[in-house]
């Protein structure tokens, strides 16, 4: 996957626990680490450090833009060294990268 858009409230697994059970595994098998983006109407003070703490990326409460969400998924799956050259691009409009990940 590119990015994992991940939902805290979910029935049986939340979004905190299925992240660091995602975190694990990439450790366990030596997989090079997924973005995982939390979209979530959790908008409390801690609410962005615990999903940080749980291994997620990146925090973008509910409800939000859908410019938001796209700058955050260009980032997340932009390569560092291509977001350099990105921000002094006048086209950016490109799409991120398949595969590849921060």
């Amino acid at each position: 996957f590119d990015i994992v858009l991940m939902d805290w409230q979910m029935p049986g697994l939340d979004g905190l626990q299925a992240t660091r059970l995602i975190r694990a595994v990439e450790t366990e098998l030596g997989r090079p680490r997924v973005p995982v983006l939390a979209l979530t109407a959790h908008a409390s003070p801690g609410d962005r450090e615990r999903c940080l703490a749980a291994g997620m990326d990146d925090y973008l409460a509910k409800p939000f833009e859908s410019a938001e969400l796209l700058d955050r998924v260009r980032r997340l799956t932009t390569p560092p060294s291509d977001r350099a050259s990105a921000g002094n691009s006048a086209d950016r409009s490109a799409a991120p990268r398949s595969g590849e990940a921060v």
